[in-house]
């Protein structure tokens, strides 16, 4: 697999600078992820050298299960999509607005 070159580095951190900024800014309650936590979190990985780890994640309610991830973020998924969660999960997105909703499925 392909490493990134000195000068790739440089551009991820800074890349990853600017999302340390907007971070800083927000007014989100920090357990609460988006998609510039997830994006920095991600970079942090990328530059500290574990771009080729593979990612899985972990389901609290299924006793420490971890689960491979094969998804993609959806930045603007369709309102019958959220209307769809809405209904199987109430509760789940009631506090979010449609536009604040992105999907990693």
């Amino acid at each position: 697999m392909r490493k990134a070159t000195v000068k790739e580095l440089e551009v991820l951190k800074k890349a990853k600078a600017i999302l340390d900024d907007i971070v800083a800014e927000e007014i989100d309650t920090p357990s609460n992820m988006n998609v510039h936590r997830l994006a920095r979190s991600f970079l942090e990985a990328v530059i500290e050298g574990h771009g080729n780890k593979k990612v899985f994640y972990e389901n609290p309610e299924e006793s420490s299960d971890v689960h491979e991830v094969y998804y993609v973020l959806n930045p603007t998924p369709e309102e019958s999509t959220l209307n769809f969660i809405r209904e199987m999960g109430p509760g789940t997105l009631d506090e979010y607005e449609n536009e604040e909703v992105a999907i990693l499925g």
